[in-house]
């Protein structure tokens, strides 16, 4: 078997040991730990030296947390719906996000400028996390349905509509062209169902194409069609994505001309995308959508003014840190089931479905900052 590499195995050390910090709330050494694991991202020697940190600061904390957390259940039971919160929560850090990583990949497709910038926006500040976690406590508890999905909290509560065929556009098009099964997917019943990023694999459902920053989006065959063996080859992470539907597949496949778009100037960097993206609304081809969005049991309430429409690029920014820098960027589903669904690159699912409501779970949290439509040259082919 290949031996891991330094990066790999730190990454999933890293992910273990966040798992700790949320599974058993370790919130004197929080702050420590994540500190090191930040600066960990500057160089090889922080990174073995975060390694050995890490794994003395879990065994501490684990020690200490299990020994409390048991005193506690002999005193108090927990009930069953805490447990399962719990398990869910522990789940999603496995694989929803870890998009600020990308600054350990885009050396691989040649440059180190935006690592600075990148980095320094994923720094992370407290104020107002005492106030979410309140917030999150209060709220109920959101059960996996009989299919193994999770249904929304606010079923019920939304009451928006997609003004095009969710089922049947050519955004879903450019995610099944890369490999996704989305045969499988309507087979095992689950359609617009939300299902932990950690099981879909198994499911049978995902490309071959993981994250990995190695591809511009740009490839192509000697034929002039996305070279998806290249992404599978190379991986992708959302920039990437986004560039290769919006540059790649759309005038390469189906037939549009988007060269008179504004591309972004890195076309695997969030924030170039976003940058790329308000040029749009600045020429007068795009438009933004306004919306509000709240914290509420670790869901995103999103609460668009409109219908947003298909092929949207929706921009987040570091939830810690919250600010006008993207730090990930999706390409928009459409709504259906309590949930306003994107296709993303975000872990190493590769490209899939998600959702804006979700986005806020996983060690990399992330919040909406804009929302701004397919240029009309874009939108004519949706109708």
């Amino acid at each position: 078997e290949q031996i891991p590499s330094a990066e790999q195995i730190f990454m999933d050390l890293r992910i273990v040991s966040v798992r700790a910090l949320n599974r058993y709330k370790c919130l004197g050494m929080e702050d420590i730990m994540r500190g090191v694991l930040r600066d960990s991202k500057k160089s090889v020697v922080n990174r073995w030296f975060a390694m050995l940190l890490v794994i003395v600061m879990s065994a501490v904390c684990l020690v200490g947390c299990v020994a409390n957390t048991a005193a506690t259940e002999v005193a108090e039971p927990s009930s069953g719906a805490e447990e399962e919160v719990a398990a869910t929560e522990e789940t999603n850090v496995t694989g929803e996000m870890h998009e600020t990583e990308a600054v350990a990949t885009e050396a691989a497709v040649g440059t180190e400028t935006a690592v600075t910038t990148e980095t320094a926006t994923s720094e992370v500040t407290s104020e107002g996390e005492a106030e979410e976690k309140s917030e999150e406590a209060a709220e109920s508890v959101v059960v996996p349905q009989s299919s193994g999905g999770y249904s929304s909290p606010f079923v019920g509560i939304y009451s928006y509509t997609t003004p095009e065929n969710i089922d049947d556009n050519i955004f879903m098009d450019s995610l099944i062209y890369t490999g996704y099964n989305i045969e499988k997917h309507i087979e095992d019943g689950m359609m617009w169902e939300y299902l932990l990023a950690a099981k879909k694999r198994d499911r049978g459902w995902l490309s071959n194409i993981t994250y990995n920053g190695g591809s511009t989006g740009y490839e192509t065959t000697e034929e002039g069609l996305p070279d998806i063996s290249f992404f599978e080859r190379n991986g992708l992470v959302c920039a990437s994505y986004v560039t290769y539907v919006y540059f790649n597949y759309l005038p390469n496949v189906v037939g549009i001309d988007t060269s008179e778009l504004t591309k972004p100037e890195k076309s695997y960097n969030a924030n170039d995308w976003y940058i790329a993206a308000k040029d749009w609304v600045e020429q007068g081809l795009s438009e933004t959508i306004d919306f509000e969005a709240a914290l509420k049991g670790g869901f995103i309430k999103f609460d668009p003014a409109e219908e947003i429409p298909i092929g949207s690029i929706l921009a987040f920014c570091d939830s810690r840190n919250k600010s006008d820098y993207c730090s990930h960027v999706v390409v928009y589903a459409g709504y259906k089931n309590g949930y306003h669904w994107v296709y993303h690159v975000g872990n190493d699912n590769g490209p899939e479905f998600c959702s804006v409501e979700r986005m806020h779970f996983g060690p990399d949290p992330q919040w909406p900052i804009a929302i701004i439509t397919p240029p009309d040259v874009v939108l004519e082919h949706m109708e």
